[in-house]
């Protein structure tokens, strides 16, 4: 058996590893840090400096940090920003930042203690200093009044926006910063401009805000808002100013029921109810442009119906074609407010008859002629109710039978047959392109519209190229009043 001519190595905790009468220290961590003062100079008031602290551990073993503060009699403007982990690892290095925020123009002094496991230097305390030496100042103030103490939007249409500025004035020995602006109030007060925060307003400068009182309809009034405006100025960090504005409430325009109407007939229409609620009289029957209140929103297509006089209070209209018209009315009031909502009537001029067929085109030098016979009836026969044939002879008709009631030799029509008690039946209905008059320009869009107890059921519309040309629109049905679309051209 053989033996080892060395002895055992005994390896003591805090102590020494002896082996073959060698010793070794054991693995430490070592602190290194920013070295100080931490000087932070001149820094305006109220702003804010920060300065790194770094903490380095350049030992072989963790290094424990055991406390971070600001010692006891360390002026508060001093302050630490973030923490140290509660370990830096061999060879890293860890950073806080300290901050200096003046309160006032005066120096400043304290003391960053620091502790750690380093077994030479277990202890660091890092002298603070820095001075606030010069200050920002602000001034709130209207733009277009310097020398008032709040913002009067004055008085303000319903749907309406008036805008004001809003001066912040720097004035100090520093930049002003404004860190903050908030209202609060009616919400029909806000920001027109950006309010986005921080900015820095430099010395001998100003920042204006535009500032928008818009009141929606039914808007309380007056409207009241509180701007607030946070700042570095030592003397002012919070600053207010009111604003407020009154609310001008839109006229309202009414129409009068016409009560019932018939083609042909002149209607004198009555807008004379129209008030305002605010009392600012007299109404105009006007829009905000100086142009006519009253105007005629639909109309049967051909119609040549106008609103007359347009700026009056009771003007006419005369429903030329049967169907459905719808009169509009805006006014304004004593300061030139207009309606926010216009009013509307819709006229139905609604025929005697039961049954009404209408012919009208768009060439103002051709002439069409209106057919209406009974099916399978020969054209331009004598059951053909036409220009030619006004008043024909219906089989089965017990009132006299159909009339035509309207020729219209050119210019659009119209021409309308009219049946006040249609027999039972199916009648034909054509039109005849009976006249180009010498046009270079024959091609002719007619457009034929069937009512039934002053409805319109139906309407068609083709193009005919020249005269000669007859076409076959539809048919109808009584007393079911079925409406079938044919739509051929001879």
């Amino acid at each position: 058996m053989k033996h080892f001519g060395f002895m055992a190595c005994v390896l003591a905790l805090g102590g020494v590893l002896a082996c073959s009468g060698q010793k070794i220290q054991a693995v430490q961590p070592q602190m290194v840090a920013t070295k100080g003062p931490l000087d932070f100079g001149n820094v305006p008031v109220l702003n804010a400096k920060s300065l790194p602290f770094n903490v380095q551990n350049q030992g072989r073993a963790p290094l424990t940090i055991k406390a971070l503060a600001l010692a006891t009699g360390t002026d508060p403007a001093f302050t630490i920003s973030g923490e140290l982990p509660p370990t830096v690892a061999a060879g890293a290095t860890e950073t806080v930042n300290v901050v200096f925020t003046p309160p006032a123009e005066a120096p400043a002094t304290g003391t960053l203690h620091l502790e750690t496991d380093d077994p030479t230097t277990p202890t660091l305390d890092i002298q603070l200093t820095g001075t606030g030496s010069t200050k920002a100042s602000i001034a709130v103030h209207p733009t277009a009044h310097p020398a008032a103490t709040s913002v009067d939007f004055g008085r303000v249409g319903e749907g309406q926006v008036q805008l004001a500025g809003v001066d912040i004035v720097s004035s100090g020995t520093a930049d002003l910063i404004v860190d903050g602006l908030t209202l609060s109030g009616d919400t029909d007060i806000t920001f027109q401009s950006s309010a986005r925060t921080p900015v820095t307003v430099p010395s001998g400068q100003t920042l204006t805000l535009q500032m928008e009182f818009a009141p929606p309809e039914g808007a309380p009034t007056p409207s009241n808002t509180t701007l607030t405006v946070h700042s570095t100025d030592p003397d002012h960090q919070t600053m207010t100013l009111p604003l407020t504005g009154t609310v001008n409430r839109a006229p309202i325009a009414q129409i009068a029921d016409p009560g019932p109407l018939s083609p042909g007939q002149t209607v004198q229409l009555d807008g004379s109810a129209s008030n305002d609620p605010d009392g600012d009289n007299p109404i105009a029957f006007l829009d905000d442009n100086g142009g006519p209140g009253w105007t005629l929103a639909r109309a049967p297509v051909n119609s040549q119906a106008v609103v007359t006089p347009g700026d009056q209070a009771k003007p006419s209209v005369t429903l030329d074609l049967p169907g459905q018209y719808v009169v509009r009315l805006v006014v304004t009031d004593a300061t030139g407010l207009e309606t926010l909502h216009p009013a509307e009537r819709t006229l139905v001029a609604k025929p005697a008859q039961a049954l009404v067929v209408e012919l009208v085109w768009d060439n103002p030098d051709t002439d069409l002629d209106l057919h209406f016979l009974p099916h399978g009836a020969q054209l331009d026969g004598p059951e053909d109710c036409w220009a030619n044939n006004k008043t024909p002879a219906f089989p089965n008709a017990t009132d006299g039978g159909p009339i035509l009631a309207r020729d219209a030799l050119d210019h659009f029509g119209p021409e309308e047959m009219t049946w006040a008690s249609p027999a039972t039946g199916t009648y034909d209905i054509d039109v005849d392109f009976y006249s180009n008059h010498g046009s270079a320009t024959p091609a002719t869009t007619a457009t034929v519209r069937v009512y039934v107890f002053g409805e319109v059921v139906a309407e068609y519309s083709r193009q005919i190229p020249d005269q000669g040309h007859v076409w076959s629109a539809a048919t109808i049905d009584w007393p079911g009043g079925t409406v079938t679309k044919i739509d051929t051209l001879q």
